[in-house]
């Protein structure tokens, strides 16, 4: 397990997450999960059902919330980024959200069908543990949690074990990878750099390999189903090979048209689609594209080859449990 400090981040507040939620356009983000762009299109698909109640438990810009709820599911989010829930109203007034805090759910027990939990129990210094609880009181004997967490995956174990090295030949004491987890910095090995007027970084959150998380999610009573790591685009964007093609990328797109769709579909079309190259060419863009940023696959071949990047690259893990009631 990995405790990561965030760089200038003041702490867990209501206020922090408002700071945080205030870069992203609740429009665009709704537009990229309404067209199928988006890495939790399959286990999305496979579990949410309408008829079955559903909980989104830190649900942010409520992108997810806003699209299943205009496609008739019964869906409710929850945050307690309370300018956040009110910019969300201001966008659709009938959006099933409220403020509140995940370590406390205004909700019976036995309520929910599916909790959908990304990214969000990490964020407790004092561990996931109270946010599991909660989880379990509120879902149905039978229900599902699905939920993710940051990934310490292949790439970035052995990338530990390189800068272990490295550091140890060098007689350093601390070491710095400040790209690791976006803008996250790593407290086992760094505790005094990438400050400001003599602040130390605030904490951010914790990342596990799979092994770490599941012992706690057992340990609280829940059944895993499925486990995978996730998120291949944003896992490749933080490792040192592909970290400036990704962030290339994703400049290109923010520099096109307003309009989301027509940015992904321009920017695919750069990638994939020449005219003067063959057919073969093209489809084989067309399936890497797929592959690494929608995590869709056609074949048993793509399967194979999205596991191995998700178990490698996933910058997030995900679980699919169910409650021992």
């Amino acid at each position: 397990m990995r405790k990561l400090y965030r760089a200038y981040f003041e702490g867990q507040s209501s206020n922090d997450w408002d700071t945080t939620w205030n870069k992203y356009d609740v429009a665009r983000t709704v537009e990229a999960v309404s067209v199928g762009h988006y890495y939790l299109n399959r286990p999305f698909n496979k579990y949410l059902k309408k008829g079955l109640k559903i909980l989104e438990g830190g649900c942010g810009v409520g992108q997810y919330v806003i699209y299943f709820h205009r496609e008739a599911y019964d869906i409710v989010g929850i945050d307690f980024a309370e300018n956040t829930i009110n910019r969300i109203r201001e966008f659709d007034s009938r959006i099933p959200v409220k403020v509140a805090n995940v370590l406390d759910l205004p909700f019976e027990d036995d309520t929910f069908d599916i909790y959908y939990s990304g990214g969000v129990v990490e964020h407790f210094e004092e561990g996931p543990e109270r946010a599991l609880q909660e989880a379990y009181r509120v879902l149905k004997p039978g229900g599902l949690l699905l939920i993710t967490v940051p990934f310490v995956n292949y790439y970035r174990s052995l990338e530990d074990a390189v800068l272990k090295l490295k550091a140890f030949l060098r007689n350093e004491k601390v070491y710095s990878k400040k790209r690791r987890f976006g803008h996250h910095v790593d407290d086992e090995y760094l505790i005094v750099n990438n400050t400001r007027n003599g602040n130390s970084p605030g904490f951010h959150l914790y990342a596990f390999n799979a092994k770490e998380f599941r012992r706690i999610l057992e340990n609280e009573r829940l059944r895993i189903l499925e486990c995978h790591g996730t998120n291949i685009s944003y896992g490749l964007r933080d490792s040192n090979f592909f970290h400036f093609w990704m962030i290339n990328y994703q400049k290109e797109l923010e520099s096109r048209s307003n309009n989301r769709t027509q940015q992904i579909e321009e920017e695919c079309d750069r990638l994939s689609v020449q005219q003067a190259r063959p057919n073969l060419y093209k489809k084989l863009k067309s399936r890497v594209r797929d592959i690494i940023f929608w995590e869709k696959s056609k074949s048993i071949t793509d399967s194979i080859i999205l596991r191995v990047l998700q178990e490698t690259f996933g910058n997030l893990v995900l679980f699919v449990c169910s409650p021992n009631k």
